[in-house]
């Protein structure tokens, strides 16, 4: 299982300089004229622009400002948005709210639930990620994403448990306090023999049950101090 998490902190122009806030006006002005930020023309029209400022900043420090402006993704290069006008796009709203309301969503969850097309959907995301607005993990080939605001101390744990044959297969062994079989499971469950096998593993794999083999029968129970430590974990981590 690899996972790799991208995405900085989102952030907001509240938190800029004054500086700052001057030099993005001026960016916006150039993007407003349907431009796309490339560096050397973005370069020429703040030097411009800024000698017509009432206190001009110096050269390095409008390009010490334009690069800290890059770096917090409040400007991408190649694009002609900015970062207060990501969210002005209804389906890029509508993606964002989802993927905010459902931690460890993924491009398919994503396309049946707002009923938009694969390419619209990679799109858009592209996007929000470009600045900072969400951020994913990579877990057992699949991207998930989330808000960039949530930390990702419990990825895996948001992945799994948002998975409805795993969360059946919790209940069950919260409800059956002497434990369970594989086979018991599968047929109290309804479910595949070998679906219950692959879910408990991802569930031993995260400590969320343990396993007690007797008269060389595997027996899974609960772990209910992993269990309430996850759950906190996860409330901890969505909460920011």
């Amino acid at each position: 299982m690899t996972i790799e998490a991208q995405g900085p902190d989102i952030l907001t122009e509240a938190v800029l300089s004054t500086d700052e806030k001057s030099i993005l006006t001026i960016i916006k002005e150039y993007l407003n004229q349907n431009r796309v930020f490339r560096l050397p023309d973005i370069v020429s029209y703040l030097s411009s622009r800024n000698a017509q400022l009432s206190t001009p900043l110096g050269y390095a420090e409008v390009n010490k400002i334009l690069w800290s402006l890059i770096k917090k993704r409040i400007v991408v290069p190649g694009s002609k948005l900015s970062h207060d006008t990501i969210l002005d796009n209804p389906t890029r709203g509508q993606i964002y709210d989802f993927v905010t309301k459902n931690p460890g969503s993924y491009y398919r969850e994503i396309m049946k639930n707002l009923d938009i097309g694969s390419n619209e959907v990679i799109w858009h995301i592209d996007i929000l990620m470009r600045f900072g607005f969400i951020r994913y993990s990579e877990i057992e080939e699949r991207k998930i994403f989330f808000n960039s605001a949530v930390r990702n101390d419990y990825d895996v744990e948001i992945y799994y448990l948002g998975d409805k044959r795993i969360n059946e297969i919790i209940q069950y062994l919260v409800q059956n306090m002497e434990g369970s079989t594989r086979t018991q499971m599968s047929n109290d469950l309804s479910m595949h023999y070998n679906t219950v096998v692959k879910n408990l593993e991802k569930l031993e794999r995260i400590q969320l049950i343990t396993r007690s083999d007797e008269l060389d029968t595997a027996r899974y129970h609960i772990n209910f101090e992993k269990f309430k430590e996850i759950l906190n974990g996860i409330e901890s981590v969505k909460n920011v």
